[in-house]
């Protein structure tokens, strides 16, 4: 018995003394990159491009029958008429009809290209809560420095500023020396089979192999990190899935407080 806690207390020991190693001996992977000195768009009109986004109802629809296709119709045409130089300089592609794909060519053919995505689809709006927003869902309201409405962070708000960053960047002459490809689909709330998934399949039919994928991602945090009272971003590092389960009890009537003393199930 001393014999086995002896080599228990010496595997620990080694365990912990690898951990510290690695641990001291690891580095940061952090890229040193530049700031853009470059001005960005004014704060101002870029809240207003926004709050006009979330007026367009591109609602998730469960039943194809109540998909609003021409809402997303006029929020496309918005998004082209508010982008003048990415719509002439990147190379678009409409997928499945209401998906969109863009193409920036990087100036190294050599680099692996990379793909920021979003989706421009928000979850509809129960109409029995309607009544407790404080401002209208699909109003676009800025008001008390905020933007309200359906979508300013789920998911539109990354939608205008990947268009407000690219076109900041075409405005100043900028070329990325990798290839960067924009996807915004259109159904991502419902699982995205006919958005996201025709884009993969479009991609992988043209044989591009990406270097990394950038997706929605979590949001800038506040006050919610113990220890910091500067402001936390939160970062996703994979998906996240989920698992619909249908429980079905065949019983005698009665209340379930009270349930037989036994209960046949099938679940």
């Amino acid at each position: 018995m001393r014999k086995w806690s002896g080599v228990a207390l010496v595997t620990v020991a080694l365990v912990i003394t690898v951990l510290a190693v690695n641990t001291v001996r690891l580095r940061s992977r952090q890229v040193n990159v530049a700031p853009n000195a470059e001005v960005p768009p004014p704060q101002a009109a870029a809240a207003l491009r926004l709050a006009q986004a979330v007026r367009f109802r591109t609602i998730s629809a469960q039943q194809p029958s109540s998909f609003a296709g021409a809402e997303f119709d006029h929020f496309r045409a918005f998004l082209a008429a508010r982008y003048p130089r990415l719509g002439r300089v990147l190379r678009k592609r409409l997928i499945n009809d209401y998906s969109l794909l863009y193409e920036w060519p990087g100036t190294d053919a050599s680099l692996k290209p990379v793909l920021l995505m979003a989706h421009q689809d928000v979850v509809p709006v129960d109409p029995a809560s309607a009544d407790q927003w404080l401002q209208a869902p699909f109003g676009g309201v800025i008001s008390g420095g905020f933007i309200w409405g359906r979508g300013t962070l789920d998911d539109k708000g990354a939608v205008m500023a990947l268009h407000e960053a690219t076109e900041t960047l075409l405005a100043q002459g900028f070329q990325p020396a990798r290839t960067v490809y924009f996807a915004f689909g259109h159904d991502e709330e419902i699982g995205g089979r006919q958005g996201s998934l025709k884009i993969a399949e479009w991609l992988a039919s043209q044989g591009v192999r990406l270097e990394s994928v950038l997706d929605e991602g979590q949001v800038v945090t506040d006050g919610i990190v113990a220890g910091t009272s500067k402001p936390v971003a939160l970062i996703g590092i994979a998906e996240k899935g989920y698992l619909s389960l249908e429980f079905v009890v065949q019983m005698e009537g009665g209340h379930s407080s009270m349930p037989p003393p036994t209960v046949p199930h099938q679940v």
